[in-house]
This record gives C-alpha cells, structure tokens and sequence, in this order.
C-alpha cells in the first residue's frame, strides 16, 4: 500500500492541489471547494476502505495532502493551527475510512449492498440466551487462510 499512498499524494500535490492554488485568488470558496473535492478528496476516498489498518505513517500522509487542500480552500497561513478548520469542512481521513466502511455496513444491513457483501454481513444470533442477545451484534465471519 505504500506504493498506492505515495502516487496518491504526488499526484494530488503536483497535479491538482498546485494548479487549483495558482488560480485560488479568482476563485471564491464555495467553488474552490467544488474544485478539490472534484479532484483531491475523489481520489482520497476512492477505495479507501482498504487503508484501514494502514500503518500511521501512511495515514498521515494522506492527512497532510487533506490538510493542505483545507488551507487552499479557506486561505488559510502556513503556520495557522489546521484542525478547527478541518473540522469545518470535512473529516479527517482515519475517520472518513471508518465512516465508510460503517456506511457500508449499515447498507448491507438495510439490503442497499449487492448480494455478495450482504452475504458477508450477517446479524449475530447465539443458539440460546445469552446477555449479548439484544446488543445488535455482527457475527464474525470464518476465512479459510491456507
């Protein structure tokens, strides 16, 4: 995955993040806003359920390129602390991979999902009566590892 994350993060910098900050000034926030989510938070979310687990150092790189984009919609310094204005437009990204992923679950849950992810998702239901019956629990599936 590492691999992945750095042509995300070289091709968002150099390619989307740079020409949307040289054309910032002409621009007002709403449509800047539009512009990155169009070509920088798209490519972060696209297949980001399987940055989950993704070591830290690689989920901060993808943070810094999250951060960058806030400071070029919101024009904000350099040095001005990222995380209120972060949180005023969108998550950041450890939590977007796990908004995702509970999305989906939700989805499979509710029959929204294609066959072969609600097949994987199933309630868990204990063969007699136990404390843990009524929290809504998943059941954990059993993979084959050989």
């Amino acid at each position: 995955m590492k691999g992945h994350v750095n042509k995300l993060c070289s091709s968002a910098i150099t390619g989307s993040l740079r020409k949307i900050g040289n054309i910032r000034d002409y621009l007002d926030q709403r449509t800047t806003e539009r512009l990155v989510h169009a070509f920088v938070t798209s490519k972060l979310d696209s297949c980001n359920t399987l940055l989950w687990n993704l070591p830290e150092t690689e989920i901060k790189r993808l943070q810094r390129v999250q951060n960058i984009a806030v400071r070029i919609v919101i024009k904000a310094r350099k040095h001005q602390h990222i995380t209120p204005l972060l949180s005023s437009l969108w998550l950041p990204i450890h939590l977007r991979v796990q908004f995702k992923i509970l999305l989906l679950v939700v989805k499979s849950l509710n029959g929204s999902t294609p066959s072969y992810i609600s097949e994987l998702i199933k309630d868990y239901a204990p063969t007699r009566n136990l404390r843990s019956t009524h929290l809504n629990l998943l059941q954990t599936p059993m993979f084959n590892t050989k």
